[in-house]
């Protein structure tokens, strides 16, 4: 697991956290919180949240980060592991070539999974994808788009402008 910074963020509006170096992520807020429970511990940020890694940069309003103890064997002592990663609350991440927008993002660190719900926006150069909850499956080029049953709002695909081929 990439090694986490922690840093109170002082400024009035959520900044996007500086470049991480390497492999580390670092999270800022204007509060931080760590509940430990007998089988997980629950980090959670509060007030202004950015997080910036190797190509993301996300701002949001509360970050719950849940790792649970994972036995080395070969150290013979407890090592923090991500189980999720929940953003609440105006959410935005950014990665190269791409921008996803929603009320809430959890991510599954251990399926490799993420799941924006909520106004659920994704948008790169190949078009805009727009739907209640977006299932992202990481490393399988794959997505599953759901409307809202509730209110009856489709799912949506928005394609950049195809051009006609000159003859």
């Amino acid at each position: 697991m990439p090694a986490l910074t922690l840093q109170p963020n002082s400024g009035q509006q959520a900044a996007p956290a500086p470049q991480a170096s390497g492999s580390e992520t670092v999270v800022q807020s204007k509060a931080l919180r760590m509940i430990e429970e007998t089988d997980k511990t629950l980090f959670r940020f509060t007030d202004s949240v950015s997080v910036s890694g190797t190509n993301l940069h996300a701002l949001c309003e509360r970050l719950d980060v849940t790792a649970v103890a994972e036995q080395d064997a070969e150290a013979k002592e407890s090592q923090m592991s991500v189980q999720t990663i929940e953003a609440f609350d105006n959410v935005e991440f950014k990665q190269t070539g791409r921008v996803a927008t929603c009320d809430k993002a959890t991510i599954y660190a251990l399926k490799s999974k993420v799941v924006l719900e909520g106004n659920a926006v994704v948008t790169d150069d190949s078009g805009k994808v727009t739907g209640h909850r977006l299932t992202l499956l990481q490393g399988k080029r794959r997505a599953i788009v759901e409307g809202d049953r509730a209110t009856g709002k489709r799912a949506t695909v928005t394609l950049p402008e195809i051009k006609p081929r000159a003859q």
